[in-house]
């Protein structure tokens, strides 16, 4: 497989870095759109619909009801930093800014594990949020491969450890709670071993493809498309014979390091080498050659 060298471990930034980071993110406001009738509970109007409204781009992101709770950006990695350092932990990480949405990934520096090859894996946790609603606040276990960073988030929770999702209404916050970071983060150690057995499934199923138009077809539905899955093949040299762990290492480097996809692309191809992780992988069979000879527009 095609490693790029520059995606070293050293690429994180310290959890204190990632602070300062944060203050880069984008902010957002609520403006009222609609008003009811004076309230006497109040004594004021209320609004029954809001815009929320990016303050670094001043444009709108979208309409929002009464109910929606608008976290910062800000505010939310500070919260789960705080939470990993008072758990009595240090990390690395690195923080994603797509604007509306934002990502973070921390691994633990004192979690870390190898495989039967001796190949070193760090554990760690991922934050989500948006302004858009495109996403709630989500906090998953995750881990990273050390020989290239490439990073796996577990939105199906792994082990005994679950995912923390969170819709922006009310106080997410405290509704969400300090102590469910700190549980989270101090039962990941203790996935160690469902994480070793997913990979060592992987690395033994050994995938073979009869012709070239299967393997885009197949490609394709991990990677959104068969534009993608044509260039990746050609980027990564994918043989026609190859291994489902093989496979996942591809798509995780591919959805981690390439730049300018966008906030849902990258999702989607990460959320999907999960799945091809835990569940396998189904060949799908090109009948019509000319289905896929020319590729559909790519979304970045």
């Amino acid at each position: 497989m095609k490693y790029n060298p520059e995606m070293a471990i050293n690429r994180y930034k310290t959890l204190d870095q990632i602070r300062e980071d944060a203050k880069g993110l984008h902010t957002a406001e609520m403006f009222p759109l609609q008003f009811r009738d004076w309230n006497p509970t109040t004594g004021a109007t209320e609004s029954r619909f809001w815009s929320i409204k990016n303050m670094n781009t001043k444009q709108e992101i979208c309409p929002a009801t009464g109910d929606y709770s608008l976290i910062q950006h800000i505010d939310a990695v500070n919260w789960v930093l705080d939470s990993i350092q008072e758990a009595g932990i240090d990390g690395h990480g690195v923080l994603r800014n797509w604007g509306n949405q934002f990502k973070l990934e921390v691994f633990f520096d004192n979690f870390q594990f190898r495989d039967p090859t001796g190949e070193e894996f760090f554990i760690g946790c991922s934050l989500a949020s948006s302004y858009s609603k495109q996403v709630g606040l989500y906090i998953n276990p995750y881990i990273i491969r050390g020989v290239c960073s490439n990073g796996q988030i577990f939105k199906g929770g792994i082990g005994n450890v679950n995912t923390i999702y969170a819709r922006h209404t009310g106080n997410v916050i405290e509704r969400v709670g300090a102590s469910s970071i700190k549980e989270m983060v101090n039962s990941i150690a203790s996935v160690q071993g469902t994480i070793l057995t997913m990979i060592d499934k992987a690395n033994n199923d050994v995938i073979t493809f009869q012709k070239v138009e299967d393997e885009v077809l197949t490609i394709s539905k991990f990677v959104g498309g068969t534009r993608r899955a044509k260039a990746i093949i050609e980027e990564y040299n994918i043989p026609l014979t190859t291994t489902r762990l093989e496979l996942y290492n591809i798509f995780n480097e591919y959805g981690t390091w390439t730049d300018k996809l966008s906030f849902q692309v990258q999702d989607d191809i990460l959320s999907k080498s999960e799945e091809l992780l835990r569940k396998g992988l189904k060949i799908d069979i090109a009948n019509d050659v000319s289905a896929i000879a020319d590729a559909l527009p790519l979304a970045i």
